[in-house]
């Protein structure tokens, strides 16, 4: 008992989860729209934004970061369905070989051919189904930050607000504060 004490008393005492985060670039704001509850705005400095534009592959972190956050389990479907598709692939080597030797005959070890070439239809399939939903999740991933990056483009558009007095701006400003309608098109007769 007076070791778990004595444990316990160690951790507590060099645990930082019971700490208050301290947070840079966070700073509160009071806003009357809100019936005067605190906002919290958070900004990063320069340095985490140009890391986060670098481009990897044709896209930038930030949009890698984006794609991962809009389908979370991308990842974990696409290993699982890679191993499976590896396991298969080795299941389908032995069962095979297994075919092989039932085949050719004269050995006691070995099922009878149509039980080897049940279980090789049954890998095959399993090689081939499994390859194509990897395969799949790598296309709509691909469409995904495809998407994702056309997005970005268009976030930098220049555009003219109707008020006469207002200057010209991004479609990136105008997110999230207000719906965007754009008309474009040429005088009429």
């Amino acid at each position: 008992m007076m070791r778990l004490t004595i444990l316990l008393s160690c951790l507590l005492a060099s645990a930082s989860a019971f700490t208050k985060p301290q947070l840079s670039g966070v700073r509160n704001m009071q806003s009357p729209a809100v019936n005067n509850r605190n906002r919290i705005v958070v900004s990063s400095s320069n340095e985490n934004e140009a890391a986060l534009g670098e481009k990897m592959n044709g896209y930038t972190v930030k949009q890698r970061l984006r794609e991962e956050v809009e389908s979370p389990f991308r990842k974990v479907r696409l290993a699982f369905f890679g191993f499976s598709a590896f396991s298969a692939l080795t299941a389908l080597y032995f069962s095979a070989l297994v075919a092989i030797k039932a085949n050719i005959g004269g050995y006691a070890d070995v099922p009878p051919l149509d039980e080897a070439l049940v279980q090789v239809a049954i890998n095959s399939g399993g090689a081939l189904g499994f390859g194509l939903l990897a395969a799949r999740e790598i296309k709509v991933g691909q469409g995904n930050l495809e998407r994702i990056a056309k997005g970005g483009l268009l976030a930098r558009l220049v555009v003219e607000p109707a008020a006469e007095e207002a200057s010209k701006r991004t479609l990136k400003d105008y997110r999230r504060i207000s719906r965007v309608i754009i008309a474009a098109g040429g005088a009429c007769c």
